[in-house]
């Protein structure tokens, strides 16, 4: 993590637009990865906050580490660098208040250009939090198929096919 936020640093040290995305991606499907090429398309270096990173469970069946690979590598096929994007793992928490704390106490929190969340319970969390930040919606995109990764997460934990 300290990588990450040293590559963070670097980009606000270079007026460099920054923009926080949270999303458990579990599974990543092609509307994650529109939605954060039309973020860096704006001209955005990108967090990506992977949430429920340390939790496998049926309906989190992958591990963050396998997301980031596969949210990294979709990202470099769409023409992004390595250094365009950068993830910082958001664990789960028992009690909203804990998971807003962690959160916020990021390094750089406070310098973060935007904020990209279609969650409006994110928003209201971070509201006292953000009011400098740009909200990005998830209307950005539309998917060329619609896709829900929730469905997918299912299908994998059933071992079901006809999704």
């Amino acid at each position: 993590m300290k990588n990450a936020f040293s590559k963070i640093n670097g980009w606000i040290e270079n007026g460099q637009k920054v923009c926080l995305w949270i999303g458990r991606a579990k599974l990543p499907h092609v509307g994650h990865i529109a939605y954060l090429k039309a973020l860096h398309d704006l001209g955005y270096k990108l967090i990506i906050a992977n949430g429920s990173c340390y939790t496998l469970d049926p309906r989190n069946p992958i591990h963050a580490f396998q997301i980031q690979v596969m949210l990294g590598l979709s990202l470099m096929n769409e023409g992004l660098r390595e250094d365009d994007f950068t993830f910082i793992p958001l664990p789960d928490f028992d009690k909203d208040e804990d998971w807003r704390n962690y959160l916020t106490a990021m390094p750089h929190f406070d310098k973060i250009s935007a904020i990209a969340t279609g969650n409006d319970w994110v928003l209201s969390a971070l509201a006292d939090k953000i009011s400098g930040a740009t909200i990005i919606g998830l209307d950005l995109v539309k998917p060329a198929i619609p896709i829900s990764a929730t469905k997918l997460r299912e299908a994998l934990r059933d071992n079901n096919l006809d999704v």
